[in-house]
């Protein structure tokens, strides 16, 4: 039996972190009927830009460790068998989802919906919870649909990749149920 466990993302995960936000857009936003390339993601992800990223991840959760109560963006990882394989990006202020990624070995075993079970808990007081999506992942659609947010009409907007192609989204929101 696989060991799963969800707990707050550390400063010493950020490269966990960003290691499977790559491996997940690798598989998840190359899209030739969108223009979407390998090498646009891989761009997105060049060596030159990890450790900046990284260091992003890392400062906002040195911030999360430092006062949690009050820190605007929150992350969670999952971990199976000891090994980081999911995380989530969550805005307070905003109630927005960033991001939920689940790397594809890791996929098909409700460890997205355990991150979302997560952010919701936290998030049982906002009204809305909002979050943006590839138009064309129509995975991640269905699993947002399958947790009660609907798609926004006409709220469209693009993800601008570093070598100028856009990654369409659309906006999902899901309404606090009274």
């Amino acid at each position: 039996m696989q060991n799963i466990n969800v707990r707050l993302a550390t400063a010493a995960d950020a490269e966990k972190i960003y290691n499977v936000q790559k491996e997940a857009w690798m598989c998840t936003y190359i899209s030739l009927a969108n223009s979407v390339t390998e090498h646009d993601i891989v761009e997105e992800f060049h060596d030159s830009k990890r450790d900046a990223r990284i260091g992003r991840f890392t400062e906002m959760l040195k911030l999360q460790e430092y006062d949690f109560a009050t820190c605007e963006d929150v992350q969670y990882v999952t971990e199976l068998d000891g090994q980081i394989v999911a995380f989530t990006h969550y805005k307070r202020s905003s109630n927005h989802l960033h991001a939920i990624y689940v790397v594809p070995t890791a996929q098909g075993k409700g460890i997205g919906s355990m991150l979302m079970a997560q952010v919701e808990a936290d998030l049982s007081a906002a009204p809305e919870i909002t979050l943006s999506v590839a138009t064309y992942n129509t995975k991640a659609i269905s699993f947002y649909e399958h947790k009660g947010f609907v798609l926004i009409p006409h709220s469209e907007d693009s993800y601008l990749l570093p070598t100028g192609v856009k990654i369409p989204t659309i906006k999902m929101v899901r309404k606090k149920v009274a």
